[in-house]
C-alpha cells in the first residue's frame, strides 16, 4: 500500500490517496465502493461493521482481500487500527443501523468518553464527531458521491409506466415533506397517498417506514419519496434505494418511487428498473 492514485479528474475529486480504508456497513454500497477502488487501482483495506453482508464478504473472498471485523462500541480501537495501517483516507459507506447503535452495542469506557463530546445522538452530530476524531489522526474522509458518482441518477422518468396526474401531485407533495424531514435530521423518506402524509422515516429505517405508510395506503397506492438534507455532508449517509426498497414497496401497496435527482444512490439501477417495470410501478428522479 505505497502507491498514490488520483480519485478523479474533476476539481471536486482531485485527491491523492496513498492508503484507503473502506469502512463497510450493511447493504449494497460497500460492494460498489470495493469495486471502484479496484477499478481505480487504489491501495485499500476493508473494515467490516456488518459481517452478515454476504455480497461484500463474497467479493472480498473472490479478490483474496484481507478484511477485519470492527465494532462501533470500540471506536478507540478503530482509531488505533487506522494509525497502525497508516491509513490516509477513509470512506464510510453502507447502512449503519441507528437501532443497533442505540440498543445492542456495548461501549467500552474509552469510547464512552469520546461519545460524551457529541452535542446529541442525531446522525449529523455523530458524523461530525467521527470526522473530528479522524482528523486528529490525519485521516481524511472521502465524499461518497465523489467516489460513487456513477450510482447517482439525473432527472427523468426511468420506468415504462409514466406517473398520472394524481401520482404527479403526490410526488410534489411527498418530495416537499421528504426534504423537510431530511432538513430536521429525522430521516430521508416520506410515504404519501392522496396528498396525505402517511409515514416519515426515523430511527426504524426506510423499509419500516414503507411498511407503516403502506398499511394506510388504502384508497390509492402509496408514493415513496426520498431526498437529501440541504447542505448534507456527503461523506456520510447519502440517500440510497435498491432492489430491497422495491420489494418492500410491492409487498406494502406502494407503487411509485421518487428520488431526488443527483443526490440519491441507486444500487444496481438496471435490475431495479427491470423490477419496477415487472411490477408496473413508477420510478422517477426529481430535480429539487
Amino acid at each position: 500500500m505505497n502507491r498514490e492514485r488520483s480519485v478523479g479528474q474533476t476539481k471536486e475529486n482531485r485527491l491523492k490517496i496513498k492508503n484507503l480504508c473502506i469502512i463497510a456497513g450493511a447493504g449494497d454500497l460497500p460492494v460498489y465502493a470495493l469495486d471502484e477502488a479496484v477499478k481505480r487501482n487504489i491501495p485499500f483495506r476493508v473494515y467490516v461493521l456488518d459481517d452478515t453482508n454476504e455480497a461484500l464478504i463474497k467479493s472480498l473472498e473472490s479478490l483474496k482481500t484481507d478484511w477485519q471485523k470492527i465494532s462501533l462500541g470500540r471506536f478507540d480501537e478503530i482509531l488505533k487500527k487506522l494509525r497502525a495501517d497508516q491509513i490516509t483516507h477513509a470512506m464510510i459507506v453502507g447502512k449503519v443501523s441507528k437501532k443497533n447503535f442505540l440498543s445492542s452495542i456495548s461501549f467500552n469506557m474509552k469510547t464512552l468518553a469520546i461519545l460524551k463530546k457529541a452535542k446529541n445522538f442525531n446522525d449529523a452530530s455523530l458524523f461530525e464527531l467521527v470526522a473530528a476524531e479522524f482528523k486528529k489522526i490525519h485521516v481524511e474522509i472521502i465524499k461518497q458521491d465523489a467516489f460513487l458518482k456513477a450510482l447517482l441518477c439525473p432527472p427523468g422518468i426511468y420506468s415504462r409506466r409514466k406517473p398520472d396526474k394524481k401520482e404527479l401531485a403526490d410526488i410534489d407533495f411527498g418530495m416537499d415533506f421528504a426534504k423537510r424531514i431530511a432538513l430536521l435530521d429525522i430521516g430521508q423518506t416520506a410515504v404519501v397517498a392522496g396528498k396525505t402524509l402517511l409515514a416519515v422515516e426515523a430511527v426504524e429505517g426506510t423499509d419500516e417506514a414503507i411498511r407503516r405508510g403502506g398499511a394506510y395506503a388504502r384508497k390509492s397506492p402509496g408514493v415513496v419519496c426520498k431526498a437529501m438534507r440541504k447542505n448534507q455532508d456527503t461523506r456520510f449517509d447519502v440517500p440510497t434505494v435498491g432492489l430491497q426498497t422495491v420489494e418492500t414497496m410491492r409487498q406494502n401497496n406502494c407503487r411509485v418511487l421518487a428520488i431526488e435527482a443527483g443526490h440519491t444512490f441507486v444500487a444496481d439501477r438496471e435490475a431495479l428498473v427491470q423490477k419496477i417495470n415487472e411490477y408496473k410501478m413508477v420510478f422517477v428522479a426529481v430535480k429539487l
